[in-house]
């Protein structure tokens, strides 16, 4: 196993040697490399963000009631936690909160995402539906803490305050754990397959909530949903 620097920047290369023949093979070598394969195995496991974990534990599944957009859908259950890299000057990476559109069942008390903005027979919700709202930005680069911001929190405060008392005790019928339409946490199948993501090669931020994102690649004007700051 020989290490090959790379430039000036320390990162190294770990190259295998074969083995050629096993009756020949020193069985405390075999032994050695083994072990250092499962080392290298670990090292190169990927971890979520420290930031990611946090926000994904205190925002997915949250219902929030944007008050102050002009557009027609405003109650939405946030469904992902996403980073969102910025390839200009005049917008920041930020951490952002994808929600997708909700409708209260009257029947039941439960949230549901309205089927003409999925995928037909499936969960996924299509792109344009999605809204974004950025929860945290990094405004003097990502290596720099990250400036938290109020919105999100604002929101869901007014639905549990102002919105959800309007709903009586006897018309939900279900207990608050169910009010996101999940009953157990565990159930939520990955963002990766319920969410059209979007990815970090794409500009996200919008100064105006009623535009499209733009995919820079491809110059998709639907590649990705609103983002509203």
């Amino acid at each position: 196993m020989l290490p090959y620097p790379i430039g000036q920047s320390g990162v190294q290369f770990i190259r295998v040697l074969p083995i050629l023949s096993l009756d020949y093979y020193n069985p405390k070598a075999a032994h050695l490399k083994e072990e250092f394969s499962q080392e290298i195995a670990g090292l190169a496991t990927p971890t979520d963000d420290p930031i990611y974990i946090e926000l994904h534990a205190k925002y997915v599944t949250n219902i929030l009631y944007d008050y102050e957009t002009r557009a027609s859908s405003k109650l939405f259950r946030v469904a992902a936690i996403q980073f969102v890299r910025s390839y200009t000057a005049s917008r920041h990476s930020c951490w952002e909160a994808t929600c997708e559109p909700v409708f209260r069942d009257a029947n039941t008390g439960l949230f549901h995402v309205p089927s003409e903005v999925q995928v037909p027979g499936s969960q996924v919700t299509l792109t344009h539906a999605l809204q974004g709202y950025c929860l945290a930005e990094y405004a003097n680069g990502t290596d720099a803490e990250p400036t938290y911001l109020p919105w999100v929190d604002q929101y869901i405060s007014y639905f549990e305050t102002s919105i959800l008392p309007k709903y009586s005790q006897e018309d939900l019928g279900i207990s608050v754990d169910a009010i996101s339409g999940i009953s157990n946490p565990g159930d939520v199948v990955s963002i990766f397959d319920t969410v059209t993501t979007r990815r970090e090669d794409k500009a996200l931020f919008l100064a105006n909530e009623t535009a499209d994102s733009v995919d820079p690649i491809s110059g998709d004007t639907d590649a990705a949903p609103n983002v509203k700051v």
